[in-house]
């Protein structure tokens, strides 16, 4: 950076800024510049740095970062690489040493105030500032490039309210404010006052209304006070008329509780006579009991007799039977003898001819055979159950050869379980699998299903490359079928991923071969592409080198990391042992970044393939099958001996049971045949002699009729002894029941007396309990009626003083009282319910009325004392911001009309003058003679007429209030050449006729034959790109800063004057 002012030295004035040094500070290292008074233009191409300077005077002196326009974190004010930024600003003071004030930015956004080298609070800098009449955030102060432009897109009203802040002050911006609160307030406050009108007049309506409720109200509870009267009335009728009623059933009960005694009295000597009758009664029962006993016992010695009888007579009876039945066995065994011969003779001729010890031999013969068949066949199912062991041997370690062949073939099972974590992917997938059939081609899915990693080691990196979302994403192979894939998950209310990849038409790794070969890499240390590890459909293969690019991913190891700078530029992404490396080219340093991430553990796809194991488990497979079908083979062969033993069993079994058969029949047959010898012989031997038969029968006979004449005699001496026993049992009975007629008729008349009195014993309880009834209804009827009068009764003076007057009024019947209160009930029904809360909902809307006629009362009159503070206020506001655009329009045409122009600035009303929001900053301009004062907008004057315009307004601005500097960011922009000139000659003005001014003008470029006053002083930026020029020595500035330098450009000593400039102006 370079300066350079003529000779003649202007003096300072309190304030003016003497010194500006940046340590760190955005693109600076350490730089110094020493302003003079007057203008200073500080010049440098875009990209310098100028504004680096105006960034500086705005934060070192406590100003706002959105004054700026730029970042709004002071941290990012400091320098890059650096820790911390210093800003420091020495400011003339004309009563004894300079105020260097310094600020400290660090990097955690914090600051650090110095004055005069000791650290401070920034309340003492801000003493300093408003000594010396400085505000930064002030736009008369300080305008910054981005601001300038801001004030060009402004409206009538915008700049109003920014003209009011800048040079004005913030109690006139505050006071229109307040203005345009207050007369919005006024409006409300008015349009509430109509509103409260209305709503007291509704609610006026209301409490008439209300009214009109309460009045009924009242006249149906006094209707229902008259009927509650009525009713305590009935109470004590029904009260009185019950226990007139109770007194005379007492005197009821009274006359049966006397018959109850008078019937006591009548049944004792009935009951003495029953007593006595009972005792002799009891007698001869007991004298009858014997007779008939006695009787009974001879009854049964008589049965005895006739059994005995009767046994005499069947035994000669069975007798005659016997000797009959023997006469006629000895005919007919002679016949019997003959038929047993016959049937010896048929039994005899069906003997078989062979023996049974023949047969027998051969049955023997027979068993042997089939026992030796059944060890055969015994050792045919040994063999065949070792066979059959072998074989579910074999056949399970087959199973497990299988279980562990498909295990190591397919990692789909294990991965499942990674399903159930996503219930939306479980869901999904499993709906897949039963509905592929919907779709015109293969849907894969989810991709870490579809994916095998051939190396457990390497899933980490593969895992690394896929993004979680794809990873557990479906694939489809036609569009079609994603789309209505999609729909019908979506319909289902699941949240997953899908994906369309069209089928390869190729190899996969033909289609998608590596930038650079493996052999070009393996020297920085990689040996793989990832790849080369992944299997999976061709589908998901192409997916992943056309979405991840997995084939120009190479992994390597440790030593990967330390070949940096040599790997070649076109892999970007690479895994170094077990960290992820991405490379990147920085947009504004061109070096290569390499951002360095740690590598976890695979999740999904740590589930690796072992080709080695599913070749020996394949061998393994292939043996054992081999076994089985040969063990299968042997076990048929077997099975078919064994049914051909089973055959010859058979057949042997047949013609042992034929033996067996025979042996029976010979058997019984001969069973038969000496049975019927036996018979035939017994029948020879019993042979019948009927002579001694009949002597034993007469025999029989004498004895028999002996013994029935004794037993006859006995017989009729027990019918003589009952016969007797027979009369005088009758005779007793007949006793018996002359006595038992006797205490019948003593009983009768007992019993009724009996039932006499429980009738009279029941008649009284219950009157008792019809009485004890009455007498509790009595009470309730008296509880009740003393509860409906305050607990008094009729007896009661205060009874008498409080309800007999109210009685009196009403009937002294019942039937008639209620009549009444009927007709009562029917008068209040006719009369409209309202409910108790109607009294308080009529004070509460008194209530309501009475407030908002207060409100109406208060806002009228707070109205009015508005209206008087709005109209002060108006009148204090007018004035002086009709004073301060007085004093902007002054300033303004009069520099419009040093450019030989004409405008002015004026306030504008708008169409209604009380509708402060709209009152804004007319500002009006005329360039060409031959025009009238147009109002400055986009569609009559150009772009240059617009910034010239609102350059000249700002400098306007700027000349109202006296500060010890300004500054001016790039004030030309969007202006051409001669415009720059313009506002380059007024700046020069405003300076020469300001005996105590420092100006700023920050600006790019210097045009041609532009000349300077004497009291301008230029600073030349001289950095960055433009750095390599030809620098000059510089004896006015002294910079230390590894990235500027000075130079002092010719200027000359040329002397400026307005009728000089006007005519390079072609003025």
């Amino acid at each position: 950076m370079a300066s350079s002012a003529y000779d003649n030295e202007q003096p300072m004035s309190n304030g003016m800024i003497v010194r500006i040094t940046l340590v760190d500070f955005v693109t600076y290292s350490n730089v110094e510049i020493y302003p003079k008074a007057k203008l200073n233009i500080i010049l440098g191409p875009n990209g310098t740095g100028k504004s680096t300077f105006l960034c500086a005077v705005i934060l070192g002196l406590g100003g706002k970062p959105t004054v700026i326009g730029r970042s709004s974190n002071v941290a990012d004010y400091i320098k890059r690489g650096s820790k911390e930024a210093i800003i420091e600003i020495e400011l003339f003071n004309t009563n004894g040493r300079n105020y260097s004030i310094k600020r400290k930015i660090i990097n955690r956004n914090n600051s650090q105030w110095f004055l005069q080298g000791k650290q401070v609070a920034f309340k003492k800098i801000e003493e300093i500032l408003s000594k010396f009449n400085i505000d930064i955030n002030n736009l008369c102060q300080i305008l910054p490039q981005d601001r300038v432009q801001d004030f060009a897109k402004m409206n009538k009203v915008e700049l109003l309210d920014a003209t009011q802040k800048c040079v004005g002050n913030i109690q006139l911006f505050e006071c229109f404010e307040k203005l345009k609160s207050f007369k919005s307030n006024s409006i409300n406050n008015k349009r509430n006052l109509l509103d409260i009108k209305h709503k007291n007049q509704i609610e006026a309506d209301k409490l008439a209304k209300l009214e009109e409720e309460v009045n009924t109200f009242r006249k149906r509870q006094n209707a229902i006070a008259t009927l509650d009267n009525m009713k305590k009335k009935v109470l004590w009728l029904q009260f009185e008329e019950k226990e007139k009623h109770r007194v005379e059933f007492s005197e009821q009960v009274k006359k049966v509780e006397e018959l109850c005694v008078q019937v006591d009295a009548e049944v004792k000597p009935v009951q003495e006579a029953i007593r006595s009758t009972l005792k002799l009664e009891t007698n001869i029962t007991k004298q009858i009991d014997d007779m008939t006993h006695k009787l009974t016992n001879l009854k049964h010695e008589e049965k005895e007799m006739v059994k005995k009888l009767l046994k005499q007579k069947s035994k000669l009876n069975t007798s005659k039977i016997d000797f009959d039945q023997k006469i006629e066995s000895e005919r007919n065994r002679e016949k019997e003898i003959q038929e047993c011969k016959k049937q010896l003779d048929i039994i005899s001729r069906t003997l078989p001819k062979s023996t049974e010890n023949d047969l027998t031999s051969e049955l023997k013969s027979i068993e042997e055979e089939l026992r030796m068949i059944g060890n055969k066949k015994c050792d045919l199912r040994k063999e065949e159950y070792t066979l059959q062991q072998n074989y579910s041997n074999v056949n399970e370690q087959l199973k497990v050869i299988d279980y562990k062949y498909q295990q190591a073939c397919s990692i789909k099972e294990s991965k499942m379980k990674l399903l159930h974590e996503n219930p939306d992917l479980h869901t999904a997938h499993d709906w897949l699998l039963n509905n592929q059939h919907q779709f015109k081609k293969k849907i894969y899915g989810p991709v870490f299903l579809e994916i095998d990693v051939n190396n457990a080691d390497k899933a980490k990196y593969v895992e690394k490359c896929i993004r979680y979302r794809d990873l557990i994403a479906f694939v489809c192979e036609d569009p079609e079928d994603m789309s209505k894939f999609f729909e019908i998950i979506r319909d289902k209310g699941l949240q997953i991923n899908t994906l369309h990849c069209s089928p390869p038409d190729r190899d996969i790794r033909t289609m998608f071969p590596p930038t650079l070969p493996l052999s070009e890499i393996k020297q920085f240390g990689f040996t793989d592409y990832v790849l080369d590890f992944i299997k999976a459909p061709p589908v998901i293969l192409k997916m992943l080198c056309q979405k991840f690019r997995v084939h120009e991913v190479p992994i390597g190891s440790a030593e990967v990391e330390q070949n940096f700078s040599s790997i070649p530029h076109q892999i970007k992404y690479y895994f170094a042992g077990d960290k992820c490396i991405q490379s990147k080219k920085s947009r504004f340093s061109g070096e290569v970044i390499h951002n360095v991430k740690e590598i976890g553990s695979a999740r999904f796809l740590s589930f690796p393939i072992n080709d080695e194991l599913i070749d020996s488990l394949t061998v393994a497979l292939n043996e054992k099958k081999e076994s089985v079908k040969v063990i299968k083979h042997n076990l048929v062969e077997k099975q078919q001996k064994y049914k051909e033993l089973d055959v010859q069993m058979n057949h042997l079994k047949n013609k042992k049971r034929d033996l067996h058969i025979a042996i029976e029949h010979i058997k019984t047959t001969t069973v038969r045949l000496k049975m019927k010898e036996e018979e035939l012989k017994l029948m020879e031997d019993n042979k019948i002699d009927v002579n001694v038969e009949m002597d034993q029968l007469n025999q029989l006979v004498q004895s028999c009729l002996k013994e029935s004449v004794l037993i006859q005699k006995q017989l009729n001496t027990i019918v003589n002894k009952q016969s007797k026993n027979n009369i005088s049992l009758s005779l007793k009975n007949l006793e018996h029941d002359q006595i038992t007629r006797v205490l019948t008729e003593k009983e009768k008349k007992s019993a009724s007396i009996k039932r006499k009195k429980n009738e009279l014993v029941e008649k009284l309880e219950n009157k008792k309990k019809e009485y004890l009834s009455l007498k509790n209804e009595v009470k309730f009827l008296l509880n009740q009626a003393r509860k409906s009068t305050d607990g008094l009764t009729p007896d009661d003076d205060k009874f008498i003083k409080k309800y007999a007057p109210q009685f009196s009024q009403f009937a002294e019947n019942i039937d008639e009282l209620q009549q009444s209160i009927l007709q009562l009930e029917n008068e209040v029904d006719l009369i409209r319910a309202a409910s108790k809360k109607i009294l308080s909902d009529y004070k509460e809307q008194q209530e309501i009325v009475s407030k908002l006629r207060g409100e109406v009362e208060k806002m009228e009159v707070m109205i009015g004392s508005e209206e008087q503070e709005l109209n002060a206020l108006k009148e204090n506001w007018f004035t002086t911001v009709l004073a301060l655009l007085d004093g902007i329009n002054l300033k303004f045409s009069d520099y419009l009309s040093f450019l030989g122009c004409s405008g002015s600035v004026e306030l504008d009303h708008g169409k209604d003058p009380e509708d402060y929001e709209n009152y804004g900053v007319s500002i009006k301009v005329k360039f060409r003679n031959d025009e009238p004062l147009q109002e400055l907008n986009a569609y009559v004057q150009s772009g240059g007429e617009r910034s010239l315009t609102t350059a000249i307004f700002l400098l306007s601005l700027q000349n109202i209030i006296k500060v010890p500097f300004r500054f001016v960011d790039e004030i030309n922009q969007g202006m051409d050449a001669f415009n720059e000139k313009r506002v380059y000659f007024l700046i020069t003005c405003a300076v020469c006729k300001d005996p105590q001014a420092q100006y700023f003008l920050i600006t790019p470029k210097w045009l041609e034959d532009m000349k300077l006053s004497v009291e301008t002083t230029i600073h030349v930026i001289y950095a960055g790109a433009f750095s390599g020029l030809n620098s000059l020595d510089d004896t006015e500035c002294s910079v230390q800063s590894d990235e500027e330098d000075m130079y002092n450009p010719p200027f000359g000593t040329s002397v400026w004057s307005k009728q000089a400039y006007f005519r390079a102006l072609g003025i």
